[in-house]
């Protein structure tokens, strides 16, 4: 039987699908896994083929004296935005509204081997990452800007143009109408009921533990109730917390476990699919909100919208999130 599911942080509904649903083993698949060599010789993020890229902004190695570097962070050579441009806003014909694409466009590239991936990382690797992650954001959010957000695009289905691991950061001068609605039904939830929706949502989830993937100490995964997409997790700090940027050293560390742990479940349960994270964060001037929450956004590229979903923007989801929690515990 088909239901409609809201989901409270946007009042947006998703149609789950019983009726066209598939078992959670449906979405695996016998993808051979490539053999990649560790260099290439015209990918610029290899290590040896430095001068293919603009100059690093950040360097890190295991030691100041390794002639080795474990990652870099450059400026993107195709940039959605620019900081050279003139921060400045027009009206056009008195209807038209446009403002200069200022801002900052990052590649954190995450090793220099390009055969390594995020699911084969160890664990010290990924802690790494994030920690550039940390860092970027800190820099990045000192600039004239107003939201900063880290993604991952891995594999050609979601949207990587290189192979080779690597994370993008971008930092704009506006909040987008969507993250404004967010923000605002956060608040709105918080002023009726003195508490972070997605505090109560974490309480809730764990309460009923049937989307709950994996937990630690720090930090939480789950299937949301009304998901978007099949197999899409949400990794969130279990303690409240509104900006990203203030992550602190031992909760770096178990994000990185928590991360890892839920990549590889994603990569066994689903035979290594392409797919998307980005991180959702408090914007710069309100990285203390008491009623926002960073979290993590994992979405398998398994599945692609139609329509439907396009006129609409009401999502149909094939599958239920409690039966792919299910079956990802199991991974």
């Amino acid at each position: 039987m088909t239901e409609f599911r809201k989901d409270i942080t946007t009042n947006e509904w998703v149609i789950m699908a019983k009726e066209r649903i598939k078992r959670p083993t449906d979405f695996e698949t016998s993808k051979k896994k490539k053999i990649v060599k560790n260099y290439i010789d015209d990918c610029p993020f290899c290590i040896g083929n430095e001068r293919l890229t603009p100059p690093a902004i950040k360097i890190y190695k295991d030691n100041f004296k390794s002639s080795i570097w474990k990652i870099r962070v450059i400026p993107n050579k195709f940039p959605a935005v620019s900081s050279e441009e003139v921060l400045e806003s027009n009206l056009i014909n008195n209807y038209f509204e446009t403002i200069s694409g200022y801002g900052f466009h990052k590649v954190i590239v995450e090793s220099p081997f390009h055969d390594m991936t995020i699911t084969s990382m160890d664990y010290s690797e990924i802690k790494s990452v994030i920690h550039s992650y940390r860092d970027m954001y800190k820099i990045l959010s000192k600039k004239p800007v107003k939201y900063v957000m880290i993604f991952k695009n891995h594999g050609e289905s979601a949207g990587a143009s290189i192979d080779h691991i690597h994370s993008q950061i971008i930092a704009i001068p506006i909040i987008s109408e969507r993250l404004k609605c967010k923000y605002e039904i956060a608040s709105n939830y918080f002023n009726r009921l003195n508490s972070c929706i997605y505090c109560s949502m974490i309480k809730k989830e764990l309460e009923l533990e049937k989307r709950i993937i994996f937990k630690n100490d720090g930090f939480v995964a789950f299937h949301p109730y009304a998901s978007i997409y099949p197999f899409e997790v949400w990794i969130l700090p279990r303690y409240h917390k509104a900006s990203f940027g203030n992550i602190g050293d031992a909760e770096v560390e178990e994000f990185a476990k928590i991360l890892q742990e839920i990549l590889r479940k994603i990569d066994r349960a689903l035979g290594q699919p392409d797919f998307n994270y980005f991180i959702e964060t408090a914007p710069i001037d309100n990285e203390n909100s008491n009623y926002l929450h960073w979290y993590l956004r994992i979405i398998p590229r398994i599945w692609n919208i139609g329509g439907f979903e396009i006129g609409t923007g009401i999502y149909i989801n094939t599958h239920i999130p409690e039966e792919t929690a299910e079956y990802l515990r199991t991974k």
